[in-house]
C-alpha cells in the first residue's frame, strides 16, 4: 500500500500492501482492492488441493509444540533445511517478493543471523507470489531471480512456497497475523516459542529473549491481547461512526479507513475483522 501515514504494511489474505521504508514498523493490511483510497492487489483464491488439505493448528496451540514441516517448491539459496537443530534458534520469515516491507526488513535478518553466527538461523519462505492459475510455477523462477539479485544483502536460507501453498496453509495461515512478513520463531528445544508480524524490532527482541533464556510466553501473550482488545474498542468506535454517516463512506469495510486516516493500524486491522466476522463471504469474495 503507497500511503504516506503507513510505514509498514502488510499483506492480508485479500491483497498486498506495501512501501518501503528504512525503518519499519508493523501495520494492517490494507483493504481489498475495491477500497479505492487504499489501492491493492488481490490474491488468487486458495488452490482446491490447498483448500481440502487438512485444517491447520490454531496458533494456540502450536506455541510450545514442534513446528510443522518444511515442505516448499525449491530451496533457492543456501542448503536445504531437513531439521530443526537442538541447540539452535530459528527464524523462519515469510514474505512475498512485491512486498516492500518484507524486502525492508532482509538486512536486518541477515544482521540478526550474523550476530549470532552458529546460534541463530534465518530461513525466508516466499509466500503468494503471483500465479497465472494453480498450476502456474513460474513465480518459482521469479523469487530465485529476486533472491540472486540481493547477493549478500539477503545472507541466509531461502526457499518458496508449493505452487498448492502448502507452507501458507500449515504455517502462515494458523499464524492468525493476516499479514506478511510474518515470522515463527523456534527455540533451542526445536518448539515455536513465537509467532507474529515479523517486524525486525520485535523479531529482535523475541529472538534474544529466547537465547538468553528470559522469554515468557505467557506474559507475551497477555501484552499481545491487551494491545488486540483496546484496537478492538477503538474499531467499534470507528464502526459505529462510519455507520451513521460521520465517517468514510464503505459500507463493506466500516471503520477501515477512519483508522487508517488516523494512523491507528491495529484498528484498522480490527475493523476488517469484525467486516468478516458479520460476513464472511466478504473475505472469500476478494481473495
Amino acid at each position: 500500500m503507497h500511503h504516506p501515514a503507513v510505514p509498514f504494511a502488510f499483506l492480508t489474505l485479500l491483497g498486498l500492501a506495501g512501501a518501503q521504508t528504512p525503518t519499519p514498523a508493523p501495520v494492517p493490511a490494507p483493504a481489498p482492492a475495491r477500497i479505492k483510497a487504499v489501492p491493492g492487489t488481490p490474491l488468487a483464491p486458495m488452490p482446491a488441493a490447498a483448500a481440502q488439505q487438512p485444517a491447520a493448528q490454531p496458533i494456540a496451540t502450536m506455541v510450545g509444540k514442534a513446528p510443522p514441516p518444511l515442505t516448499v517448491a525449491k530451496w533457492v539459496k543456501g542448503e536445504p533445511l531437513t531439521k530443526f537443530d537442538k541447540g539452535k534458534v530459528y527464524v523462519v520469515d515469510f514474505w512475498a517478493t512485491w512486498c516492500g516491507p518484507c524486502k525492508a526488513a532482509i538486512p536486518h535478518l541477515t544482521k540478526l543471523q550474523k550476530e549470532h553466527p552458529g546460534t541463530v538461523e534465518v530461513v525466508g519462505v516466499s509466500i503468494s507470489e503471483r500465479q497465472k492459475n494453480p498450476d502456474d510455477e513460474g513465480y518459482i523462477d521469479l523469487v530465485q531471480k529476486f533472491v540472486d539479485g540481493q547477493g549478500e544483502r539477503m545472507d541466509y536460507r531461502v526457499a518458496v512456497d508449493t505452487k498448492d501453498k502448502q507452507m501458507h496453509t500449515a504455517w502462515f495461515k494458523p499464524a492468525g497475523t493476516g499479514g506478511i512478513p510474518t515470522a515463527y520463531v523456534i527455540d533451542q528445544n526445536g518448539l515455536v516459542a513465537w509467532v507474529g508480524i515479523g517486524s525486525p524490532a520485535t523479531v529482535e527482541r523475541i529472538v534474544k529473549a529466547v537465547l538468553a533464556g528470559t522469554y515468557d510466553p505467557k506474559v507475551e501473550a497477555e501484552q499481545q491481547a491487551k494491545a488486540e482488545a483496546e484496537s478492538k474498542q477503538r474499531a467499534e468506535a470507528d464502526i459505529a461512526k462510519a455507520r451513521a454517516g460521520a465517517g468514510k463512506a464503505d459500507a463493506k469495510f466500516p471503520g477501515y479507513q477512519e483508522a487508517m486516516d488516523r494512523g491507528d493500524q491495529t484498528a484498522a486491522l480490527a475493523a476488517l475483522n469484525a467486516a468478516f466476522k458479520a460476513d464472511p463471504k466478504s473475505e472469500t469474495e476478494c481473495a
